[in-house]
C-alpha cells in the first residue's frame, strides 16, 4: 500500500526536527578600556544551550594593523546558557580582578586603537572595533543589549 504524505504531516515533521536544535550566539558583550591595567573583555553566550568554546580565541591587532598578533584561547571555556566569560588584564585592580574568570597580559593590553576579534577555527565571527581606524575605542566602555 502507498502511503500519501499531506503538506501538514511534513510541516509539523519539519517543525519538530527544527525545534530540538539548539540555539546559541557567542559574542564579545563587553568591552571596558579603563585607565592603567583597568582592562576588561567579556564573551557572552546567548542561547539557550551551554557552549564549549573548541576553537574560539580572543585576538587583539595591534594598532589596528590588520594581524591577529596576540591571542588566548579559550578552548578550555565552557559556558552555559544566558552566562558569560570575563577576561581581565592582570594588572586590574582587585574589585575587577575579583569579577573575572581569568588574567591574561596579552588580549588585555589595549589602549583604545586595538580592534579586538572573537576568532573561531582562525575566522573573525565577531568584531569590537576597526582595522586602520585610530582610537576606536579609547577610553570607553562599550557594552551589547
Amino acid at each position: 500500500m502507498k502511503q500519501k504524505l499531506t503538506p501538514t504531516l511534513i510541516a509539523a515533521v519539519v517543525a519538530s526536527t527544527l525545534s530540538v536544535q539548539a540555539q546559541a550566539d557567542i559574542i564579545i558583550s563587553q568591552y571596558v578600556e579603563g585607565s592603567s591595567f583597568n582592562k576588561v573583555i567579556e564573551i557572552a553566550n546567548t542561547g539557550d544551550s551551554a557552549v564549549t568554546l573548541t576553537g574560539y580565541q580572543l585576538a587583539k591587532s595591534i594598532d589596528g594593523k590588520g594581524n591577529w598578533d596576540e591571542k588566548y584561547d579559550l578552548s578550555n571555556v565552557t559556558l552555559e546558557a544566558e552566562s558569560v566569560f570575563v577576561l581581565a588584564n592582570s594588572g586590574a585592580n582587585s574589585a575587577i580582578k575579583a569579577l573575572s574568570n581569568d588574567t591574561d597580559n596579552s588580549v588585555t593590553s589595549f589602549n583604545g586603537d586595538d580592534p579586538i576579534a572573537l576568532l573561531k577555527d582562525g575566522a573573525v565571527h565577531d568584531l569590537l572595533g576597526d582595522i586602520g581606524h585610530k582610537d576606536c575605542a579609547k577610553y570607553v566602555t562599550l557594552v551589547r543589549n
